[in-house]
C-alpha cells in the first residue's frame, strides 16, 4: 500500500525540480550565449552577426528547415527579433548595421 506521505513528498519534489528547471532553460539565451561564445561582445556586431548568420541560413532550402524547426530556440531572443527578420528577408546587414564595419569573425 503507497505512503501517502511519500507520494506527497515525491509530489512536492517533483513541482520543484520542474519549477527549477523551467526556470534555468527560460534564463539561458542561446543566441547571446553563442556570440559571448565566439568572443562577440558588441551589440552592434552581435546584430550584423546574427542578421548575416540568419541571411546565409534563409538561402539554403535545408538549412531554412532547420530554422523553422527551431524557431521555439530563436524565439527565446526577442532582442535579436529585429536582426533575424532583416536576415531571413535577405536584406544587407552590413549597410543595415554600419556601426559594426569588420564582423570578428573570418567567414563573414
Amino acid at each position: 500500500m503507497p505512503n501517502d506521505v511519500e507520494d506527497r513528498e515525491d509530489l512536492t519534489f517533483s513541482k520543484v525540480f520542474t519549477r527549477t528547471y523551467d526556470n534555468l532553460m527560460n534564463s539561458v539565451d542561446p543566441v547571446k550565449s553563442s556570440l559571448s561564445y565566439v568572443g562577440v561582445q558588441d551589440p552592434d556586431c552581435q546584430e550584423r552577426l546574427v542578421c548575416t548568420v540568419r541571411r546565409v541560413l534563409a538561402t539554403f532550402s535545408v538549412s531554412e528547415a532547420a530554422v523553422q524547426s527551431l524557431g521555439w530556440l530563436l524565439g527565446s531572443a526577442p532582442s535579436y527579433a529585429e536582426a533575424l527578420r532583416h536576415g531571413r528577408e535577405l536584406h544587407d546587414c552590413k549597410e543595415l548595421y554600419p556601426k559594426c564595419p569588420v564582423l570578428p569573425l573570418p567567414f563573414f
